[in-house]
C-alpha cells in the first residue's frame, strides 16, 4: 500500500516537472520571437538642441564726406580794385582790413619783406608804380604783393567768401618772399606773381555787378 502511494506521488511529481518544463520552453520561444525594441526608441527620441539666434552684424555708420572750402570765384584785376577801392576789404575773412590798411597788416613782416613795401597801403601797393620802393628785390616783392593782394580781394569778395583760399595766398606769398630774402633770388617771386596774374584773369569779374 505504501509502495503504491510512493509510486503515485513520484508520477505526480514527474508530471508536474514535465508540465513546468513545457511552459518554460513556450515562454523562452515567445521571448526569442519578440523583436527587440531599438535602443534609441527605448530611451526615447532625443530633443534637438535649440538653433542659436544669429547676432545681427552692426551696420557701420558712414563717415560723412567733409565739405571742401569755397573756391575763389572772382577774377578781377589790380586795375579793377584801383578803380573801385570800396571793394578793397577783408570782409568776413580778414575783419578790419580796408584800402588804407598796410601790407604789413595783411601779410605781416615775419617773411623779412622790405620795410618800404610792408608800409604801403593796400591801395598804394595796387595802384602805384612797381619801382616806388626801388629796384631789385624790393621791386620783385612789390610786383608779387600787388598780385597777391588782388588774389586775396577776389577771395574776400567771392560768394561765398573763400577765406581758406585767401589765407593760402598769404601763406604762399610770405613763403616765397622769405625764400627770396634768404637766397637773394627773385625768380620764385616772379614765377608766383605770374601765376596769380593768370588766375586773376581766369574768370569774369562780377564784383558789385561790374564786368
Amino acid at each position: 500500500m505504501k509502495r503504491t502511494k510512493i509510486v503515485t506521488f513520484l508520477l505526480i511529481v514527474l508530471v508536474l516537472i514535465a508540465v513546468g518544463h513545457h511552459q518554460l520552453a513556450q515562454i523562452s520561444n515567445q521571448a526569442l520571437s519578440t523583436p527587440l525594441v531599438p535602443l534609441a526608441q527605448a530611451q526615447g527620441t532625443p530633443t534637438p538642441p535649440p538653433t542659436p539666434t544669429p547676432t545681427p552684424t552692426p551696420t557701420p555708420t558712414p563717415t560723412p564726406t567733409p565739405t571742401p572750402p569755397p573756391a575763389i570765384s572772382e577774377a578781377c584785376t589790380p586795375g579793377f580794385f584801383k578803380n573801385h577801392p570800396e571793394f578793397i576789404t577783408g570782409g568776413t575773412c580778414f575783419p578790419g582790413i580796408s584800402q588804407t590798411s598796410t601790407v604789413a597788416q595783411l601779410f605781416g613782416v615775419a617773411s623779412g619783406i622790405d620795410s618800404c613795401v610792408s608800409s604801403l597801403s593796400l591801395l598804394a601797393a595796387i595802384s602805384g608804380p612797381s619801382s616806388q620802393c626801388g629796384g631789385g628785390l624790393p621791386q620783385a616783392e612789390l610786383i608779387l604783393i600787388r598780385q597777391a593782394i588782388t588774389r586775396v580781394l577776389n577771395a574776400t569778395n567771392s560768394s561765398p567768401a573763400a577765406c581758406t583760399a585767401g589765407m593760402a595766398v598769404i601763406t604762399t606769398t610770405n613763403s616765397a618772399i622769405a625764400t627770396a630774402v634768404a637766397t637773394n633770388d627773385t625768380s620764385g617771386l616772379t614765377k608766383l606773381a605770374d601765376s596769380f596774374d593768370k588766375l586773376d584773369n581766369d574768370k569774369p569779374c562780377n564784383i558789385g555787378g561790374f564786368d
